[in-house]
């Protein structure tokens, strides 16, 4: 679905028998990039659930389009055209995601590891009144993975062998999803400088994914061998198995955001928040796992049997699941001549930390307007530009691992 973030996914092999003392590998963990293979077709029946939804986009429809055409008689209107493309990953190089080789170019950072993407096109109008009307597709994924994770799985799909007695925590957390729909939003101002905005995002899904892992493995290394005590649970449009039931090719999804913000003199105050609300999917394919690999006995030639025990669950119930929004604070202060300056704190759910970042815009020089900014976490650099109707913004880092581009054009009446 959506090239980025990184999860972890247990595969059981029990087709080696080694002599005792000789390297074994009970089981083998493999690490996957979040862009699945085409899932095959799934449908669902055609029942009250299908044609409600169907009536829901149809209703949503009409809407955007009786405002839309209310727009040719409107006295004052802009529309608003932005593609966006936010793209991170704290243990690979973004290029690097293709390539046999990866897994031997995985550098996770200590703690956990944080892997995003953010693509969207949105078309806004904006009329006299306070109000937004936008149009858009857009895919989203966030991955939040331990150091310990990556490294295992450096190690054993390198076939490296650890000199001394390992042990590796294991933590993933991977959401990602992709979809279309429409978003309506409004403005209010509340007076001294206080505004406050609002906004509601209906989705048709179009794919899914969501993956967890936690448990801990380690290697012996007096024996070569590794212990494995890991649960999963993954949820996925295209997940097959055996005595498989139709499901709806579509999920809903229904997220807000909003901003509250302060303008003074010579600062400001803002904070936003996005992404908060639910998904949900009838019928989507779920697997739960449970692997333990320290199971074990000797056959009667003396060699060391393997014996990984895994355990299961598949079903398919309605997924639902409640998202935490992203969040950011950002304050900002005007000196006259130098431009604007604002230091702001991202919040990605699940991460635990804030990402800091440092911008500074110019004030308007004729057409022209620049910006320049730089985001500590992803160690990246940013420059945006402003020529008339036109807007565009870019960034990257030395090393391959941020990447940020929009594109952004505006006509008013």
């Amino acid at each position: 679905m959506i090239a980025g973030p990184i999860f972890l996914s247990m595969h059981v092999t029990n087709t080696h028998r080694p002599p005792l003392r000789q390297r074994s590998h009970p089981a083998s963990l493999r690490l996957a990039s979040a862009a699945p293979a085409p899932p095959p077709a799934a449908g669902g029946p055609k029942g009250p659930l299908f044609n409600a939804r169907r009536r829901l986009g149809l209703a949503l429809g009409a809407t955007l389009v009786t405002v839309l055409c209310g727009t040719a008689d409107a006295a004052d209107f802009r529309w608003l055209v932005e593609l966006t493309s936010d793209q991170h990953l704290d243990a690979l190089r973004l290029d690097d995601l293709d390539r046999d080789d990866l897994w031997s170019r995985l550098q996770p950072r200590r703690g956990r590891n944080l892997g995003y993407v953010r693509n969207e096109v949105r078309a806004t109008l904006i009329t006299a009144e306070p109000w937004r009307w936008s149009l858009l597709a857009r895919q989203r994924a966030l991955a939040v993975v331990s150091q310990g994770a990556l490294e295992l799985a450096r190690t054993v799909q390198t076939g490296a062998q650890p000199p001394d007695d390992t042990r590796w925590q294991v933590q993933v957390d991977y959401l990602g999803f992709a979809g279309a729909g429409g978003e309506v939003a409004r403005l209010w101002s509340l007076g001294s400088g206080w505004q406050l905005e609002l906004g509601l995002q209906a989705l048709m899904l179009t794919r899914l994914h969501e993956r967890r892992g936690s448990g801990q493995a380690s290697y012996d290394s007096l024996n070569q061998q590794y212990g494995v005590d890991l649960d999963s649970l993954e949820t996925k449009k295209g997940l097959r198995y055996p005595f498989q039931r139709a499901y709806d090719s579509h999920g809903e999804g229904l997220l807000s955001r909003g901003s509250l913000a302060w303008r003074g003199e010579s600062f400001d105050l803002g904070w936003r928040w996005a992404d908060a609300g639910v998904l949900t999917w009838q019928g989507l394919p779920q697997q739960a796992l449970r692997l333990n690999s320290d199971i074990r006995g000797v056959d009667s030639n003396g060699f060391v049997v393997y014996a990984p025990l895994i355990t299961g669950q598949n079903s398919q119930s309605r997924f639902v699941r409640r998202l935490r929004p992203f969040q950011s604070l950002d304050i900002a202060w005007r000196e006259p001549g130098s431009g604007r300056w604002k230091l702001g704190l991202d919040v990605w759910p699940g991460y635990g930390r804030s990402l800091p970042s440092l911008a500074w815009q110019s004030s308007r020089s004729g057409d022209w307007r620049m910006g320049l900014g730089w985001r500590l976490h992803e160690r990246r650099a940013e420059l945006s530009l402003d020529w008339r109707d036109w807007s565009l913004h870019a960034g990257a880092d030395v090393n391959g691992r941020s990447r940020w581009l929009g594109l952004g054009w505006q006509a008013s009446r």
